[in-house]
């Protein structure tokens, strides 16, 4: 899935340079040959690059790129399972392996980081209420071992690493569209990185029960007795212990295995030289490989396997919802219509008609909600005539926000554009000479929370020329306001100029 996101983003990047005209009867044509085989949405788009005369083909090679990072990170997590296995139960015959050093380990630690894990995948809404969350969600998030992963796209292609960041580039700004899909790809190549570490303590413990003679003890400063170490123990156990009753130490084990390093060591309890004491010192060996493989394999394991759906999930979504995507669905399903009038229609309120096609702002429905932010000088018939002749685009009554109204009557205009929307996108007619107040993208704030995500919004900046009549903006004030709609970080929010030009932002 990641290679065809991959190709998509490259492609919709590529089209936004080329003539809309164009676009719109070659996908047009490709939405009639996919028509017939009633493919759902997903499968369309990716039915569509297939379908495409130079399709990209950089997707396979990033993905193949990011498994490659992913498989050395595994490695690395063997390798250092492995090691820790063997620098924990290293034992020289001289005094026995401490067990709670690989318990607090191989099992206080592998807790700890999850618990860490769970800190920072708690949601934004949640952080904003906790003071200093935030930031320890940053600082956790930068000791992931999934942050490897990104070492791995130094070793891409300068074309690819190029096309990349032209198409998600975009991600740093939008963040509630790619920012989930970052978040999980991290988590999923750190899960990826336990589960190894994990397999490697396992595989270095059994081959050190295996091959050498290994002796366990438990020592400790702390005022800990026999009993309550028993307790802990048979809490850790719980999930195996129905099942493997012998990987559950004993009172008696426990009892008999403390040990105190003054002079040559002293195991209290039992003689040096029973015959016995060598096979007691062993009875731990069963209990830390069963909370090895229930608290680090199987947890993490676990983990992964949540991770990688959730994955899987957000680079779906982020495919069906990306910058661009909805153009090019209206593009492949839309009736292909010429709107150019055989003779030019004067209107003292409408600029000259469009030359370019009907969809010139394909936003997602015949139906549209109309705002007029801080008085536009355009009626409202006017107003629905020009998105009807621009936009090809039906918009109900007219709502007005902005410039003399209050914060109240802006809040009720919200409510109004919520309960009035549909499947079709919000269009918001702005002055293009005046710049992008903060009054206004507060608006764009309260309007984005009120209706949530996917909804389309446009807006489109009218100027007037020199007769006083709505005219096409100028680049520069078109670029003012891309520039103010990428700061508010809105996937689904476009700015759109009248005359069929100003590509999205």
């Amino acid at each position: 899935m990641l290679a065809h996101l991959i190709d998509l983003l490259v492609q919709l990047h590529r089209d936004e340079d080329r003539d809309q005209e164009f676009l719109r009867h070659r996908d047009r044509e490709i939405g009639r040959r996919l028509a017939p085989r009633g493919l759902d949405r997903r499968a369309q788009l990716l039915a569509w690059l297939n379908e495409l005369p130079e399709p990209p083909g950089f997707g396979r090679r990033v993905a193949a790129v990011q498994g490659a990072v992913n498989g050395l990170l595994a490695l690395a997590g063997l390798l250092v399972g492995w090691a820790a296995a063997r620098v924990l139960l290293h034992y020289d015959g001289t005094q026995p392996v401490n067990v709670i050093h690989a318990l607090a380990v191989f099992v206080g630690l592998q807790l700890l980081l999850v618990a860490a894990l769970g800190v920072t995948l708690l949601p934004q809404r949640v952080a904003r209420w906790v003071p200093g969350l935030r930031s320890l969600q940053e600082a956790l998030g930068v000791l992931s071992p999934g942050r490897l992963r990104r070492l791995g796209e130094r070793f891409l292609p300068q074309e690819v690493r190029r096309l990349m960041d032209a198409a998600l580039g975009r991600g740093s700004a939008h963040q509630r569209l790619f920012g989930r899909m970052q978040k999980w790809a991290l988590v999923t190549s750190a899960q990826g990185f336990a589960v190894a570490f994990n397999l490697g303590a396992l595989a270095g413990c059994l081959y050190l029960v295996a091959f050498s003679d290994l002796a366990f003890a438990w020592s400790t400063t702390l005022n800990i007795q026999a009993i309550h170490l028993h307790g802990l123990t048979r809490a850790l156990a719980a999930p195996w212990s129905w099942l493997l009753p012998q990987a559950e130490p004993s009172l008696a084990l426990i009892e008999a295995t403390r040990y105190f390093r003054f002079k040559e060591g002293v195991l209290p309890g039992f003689p040096a030289a029973s015959p016995s004491g060598p096979a007691v010192l062993g009875g731990w060996w069963p209990f830390l490989l069963a909370a090895i493989g229930c608290y680090g394999l199987l947890l993490r394991s676990l983990l992964l396997g949540i991770a990688g759906w959730r994955y899987r999930r957000a680079v779906e979504h982020t495919l069906l919802h990306a910058h661009g995507v909805q153009d090019l669905w209206d593009r492949l399903t839309s009736s292909l219509v010429e709107t150019r009038a055989e003779q030019p229609e004067v209107a003292a309120d409408l600029p000259a008609p469009a030359t370019g096609p009907a969809q010139a702002l394909p936003l997602g429905g015949r139906s549209c909600v109309l705002v007029n932010w801080a008085g536009v000088e355009l009626n409202d018939e006017a107003a629905a005539r020009l998105l009807r002749t621009e936009a090809g685009l039906e918009p109900g009554p007219a709502r007005h926000a902005g410039g003399a109204s209050s914060l109240e009557a802006d809040q009720q205009v919200v409510a109004d554009v919520v309960r009035d929307a549909g499947e079709g996108p919000v269009v918001i007619l702005v002055k293009a000479w005046e710049p992008a107040m903060l009054e206004f993208l507060d608006f764009l704030g309260d309007l984005r929370r009120a209706l949530g995500d996917g909804v389309p919004i446009a807006v489109m900046p009218v100027a007037r020329d020199t007769a006083g009549t709505a005219a096409a903006s100028p680049e520069t004030d078109l670029e003012q306001w891309r520039s103010r709609a990428h700061s508010t970080g809105d996937p689904w929010l476009s700015v759109r100029a009248l005359g069929g030009g100003g590509g999205p932002s």
